[in-house]
């Protein structure tokens, strides 16, 4: 036993690995079949059939990649989608001289493997080996998983998520709040991955022990992503804030959290236009907030950060993409696959069958999140 102790400690990473293949295999082999019977005209010049991995947002990253940042008032454009994600798949066409479709999904791919091999080191450093595993196989079996490997930057922005939590539980402040300050200029939301590496930093150091010189460097790191972003977009449209001009073009303005829930509510009751698709929405900010307790109980930090994500929707007038916005509340899984044999199994059988209807619609060009 001693033997396969130390073989597993040396080749930690195959089980990560192996998860990811096979989860890999299955949503593709699932998603050809669906594409297979649905076949759609490419709207991608570097491929000469119809990616099934790149839909709605895709195309944005691709104009970017393609012709780079253009913005307009009261008309849609790109500045909302933010730089990492095309930043490293233009650096992969550039490098490697690929069709830029094959560029982006390799760019997913190579962020998704890498994430889950940190995501399990992380929760080895802080748990089990088997909670380390089941974490991974929870993030994999959730219904939305399938955009990590699409032409998306939720892949991008769980790497830096695995990263931060990684390095925090290292103490390694500094790396981790330079990642965090990458996960901001990879979503909006990535900015919420500073308070998240603050307050890890505040509960592993005792008040004698603390140097707030170093927090001001956390701080600065932490948010030099979406600073650097803001930099850009000023010298080159006049505004650090355009990303946030251009929301009204999209149909998002803001309303009270209250006015929100109450839209939703009333449409959800009376069957409007979109109400199973609210009730999706809706489930999966649920889904935080029935798990919410379990990290506070693991560490406050986890629950805070949890609750940070959908906090943009919350002031928004929609909920919509909720259900990929919290594909990288990692503290989320890591307190999923702590749940009772019963409760794996009640997982699994929601979530399988979800999955399944996950990848039809986004094949379809269905909208999904």
């Amino acid at each position: 036993m001693e033997f396969f102790a130390r073989l597993h400690a040396k080749y930690w990473w195959f089980e990560p690995l192996l998860i990811f293949i096979m989860w890999r295999v299955i949503i593709e082999i699932v998603a050809q079949f669906f594409s297979a019977r649905h076949p759609l005209v490419s709207s991608w010049p570097d491929s000469p059939f119809p990616p099934v991995w790149a839909r709605w947002d895709s195309g944005w990253y691709y104009s970017i990649v393609k012709n780079g940042y253009s913005y307009g008032v009261n008309v849609r454009s790109n500045v909302n989608f933010f730089p990492l994600y095309p930043f490293l798949w233009k650096g992969v066409v550039m490098s490697l001289r690929i069709p830029i479709f094959w560029a982006g999904l390799l760019v997913s791919n190579a962020c998704t493997l890498a994430s889950f091999l940190i995501i399990y080191r992380w929760v080895q450093n802080i748990s089990t080996t088997k909670l380390a595993r089941n974490t991974v196989i929870a993030l994999v079996m959730f219904p939305t998983s399938f955009f990590f490997i699409s032409a998306y930057s939720e892949s991008v922005l769980l790497f830096c998520t695995a990263l931060t939590l990684f390095f925090s539980s290292k103490k390694s402040w500094i790396l981790a709040a330079l990642f965090a300050g990458m996960g901001s200029a990879a979503r909006p939301v990535g900015i919420f991955l500073l308070p998240l590496v603050v307050l890890l930093w505040l509960r592993e150091t005792s008040v004698r022990d603390r140097n707030y010189r170093k927090l001001f460097f956390i701080i600065l790191l932490g948010s030099s992503g979406l600073a650097a972003f803001s930099l850009f977009l000023k010298y080159k449209f006049g505004t650090p804030i355009a990303w946030i001009h251009s929301q009204e073009a999209w149909g998002h303005k803001f309303v009270w959290p209250h006015e929100l829930v109450y839209s939703y509510a009333r449409n959800m009751v009376t069957r409007g236009e979109d109400w199973i698709l609210h009730v999706v929405e809706v489930s999966a900010v649920g889904f935080i907030a029935l798990h919410l307790r379990r990290m506070w109980q693991a560490n406050p930090a986890y629950a805070i950060f949890a609750l940070l994500m959908p906090l943009l929707l919350l002031v928004s007038n929609s909920f919509s993409s909720s259900q990929r916005y919290i594909l990288v509340v990692i503290p989320l899984f890591f307190v999923v696959a702590h749940q009772s044999k019963k409760m794996w199994f009640f997982y699994s059988v929601v979530s399988v069958p979800l999955s399944v209807f996950a990848i039809y619609r986004f094949v379809t060009v269905q909208w999904v999140g």
